[in-house]
């Protein structure tokens, strides 16, 4: 190992030329930020430096991105240190992940129009209070002999980088995107691999139908059906009262811990409304029907917008492996709700039920609870499928128009 103190020739930026030495970025970060109790983890791909904050509290997005903008200037100091990392994407979570998230994308190199590195260690990329105009200018103008300028090489500036910055989406959520759904074709150009990846499918499927059982007093277990094919929830016919006790008794707690916060108190007091509705009503038992399919979807939508914006993410590979899931849970169920609606052979076979004893959800919701025509519920389960990545995507363009705005 070099000693910096014995080598004239050490600088800062040898890191970045060679292979970038993550552990030592991650605790000099970490020393950074050891007074907030932020946790912080380091990941790189080949253009993108990849570091993620997680707290009790969501880390606030402006002290901590500045702090690691200090802490990366000697880093740009000589641009061929650079190697080919092009962009520093910093996302900070509360965990559980509920009580907050945000997600921004920095250039490393100088590319107009573009919020940068050497701009948020400035404090340039958020709004300032009104005061003295000049004392405004001197507080953001840096000295020139403390930072030099970094020129961007034409090899470094990838296509993304000359856009507008408004017009600017998430340039590694579309990545790990596009490389899921190259994988999901693969998938299911090779029914081996479809075959594989439907168990999956299956267990959530029926995860869906125990857990909206459970929350309603019936204690259930999803398993596979290896009779008939597919799966099948086992559950009790008898609703246990401890358990709708302690659903009530979390309401309470929620209330009584945000009771200050007035929004949400009220979302807290709606949902123990609604509850008490549903599972006074048969409409619990038309949750737990439907939830089979419902939880599809909202698999499908956690593993999009975990592919699209990083959350929860420890490794750069997790998203497009994020997005292949989703991708596949969105696709099989177009698939399903197509051949149902103009595959007359496949909707007889559905109508038939499992092993002529047990009935399908979508007939079930179709004759019992909505008395329409299958076809109409097939129309919705489409429509639902089709909304879910659509939902995910304006999400994540939502929150970062939010961050970049301030």
């Amino acid at each position: 190992m070099v000693n910096p103190d014995s080598s004239p020739d050490f600088r800062p930026h040898e890191a970045m030329r060679l292979d970038l030495d993550l552990e030592a970025l991650t605790t000099v970060l970490q020393r950074s930020l050891v007074h907030k109790a932020i946790d912080v983890q380091v990941t790189r791909d080949r253009q993108t430096l990849f570091i993620s904050l997680q707290s009790a509290e969501t880390p606030d997005q402006r002290v901590s991105v500045m702090l690691f903008g200090r802490a990366l200037l000697p880093y740009l100091l000589n641009p061929d240190g650079l190697g080919t990392l092009t962009t520093l994407s910093i996302t900070g979570q509360a965990i559980p992940l509920m009580n907050g998230f945000w997600e921004l994308d920095l250039s490393i190199l100088d590319v107009p129009d573009q919020p940068t590195v050497r701009q948020a260690a400035q404090g340039l990329l958020w709004p300032k209070p009104n005061r003295n105009r000049s004392d405004h200018a001197s507080a953001v103008q840096a000295r020139p002999d403390q930072i030099r300028p970094v020129q961007a090489r034409p090899d470094q500036i990838r296509p993304d980088q000359t856009r507008p910055a408004q017009m600017i989406s998430n340039p590694t959520g579309w990545r790990a995107i596009t490389i899921g759904a190259m994988l999901v074709v693969g998938v299911f150009c090779v029914p081996f691999l479809t075959f594989v990846l439907s168990p999956l499918l299956i267990m959530v499927h029926e995860l869906g139908h125990a857990a909206t059982n459970w929350i309603f007093g019936y204690p259930a277990i999803p398993a596979l059906d290896f009779m008939f094919g597919g799966g099948i929830t086992l559950q009790s016919e008898q609703r246990v009262p401890l358990i709708v006790g302690l659903i009530y008794a979390g309401f309470g707690f929620l209330l009584y811990r945000y009771w200050q916060h007035v929004a949400l108190s009220r979302i807290f007091l709606a949902m123990a409304i609604a509850y008490t509705l549903c599972i006074t009503t048969p409409l619990q038992n038309f949750l737990i029907v439907t939830m089979g399919h419902g939880f599809e979807l909202i698999f499908a939508g956690i593993f999009l917008h975990r592919a699209v914006s990083g959350a929860a993410c420890r490794n750069a590979l997790e998203r497009p492996i994020y997005a292949l899931l989703g991708l596949y849970f969105v696709i099989y169920n177009l698939r399903f709700s197509w051949g149902l609606l103009f595959n007359a052979e496949q909707r007889a076979i559905y109508e038939q039920g499992k092993g002529d004893i047990l009935d399908h959800d979508l007939v079930r919701v179709a004759r019992d609870y909505l008395h329409l025509p299958l076809s109409m519920v097939v129309v919705v389960m489409l429509v639902c499928t089709l909304l879910t990545p659509a939902i995910v995507l304006w999400m994540d363009r939502s929150q970062l128009s939010s961050s970049r705005n301030g």
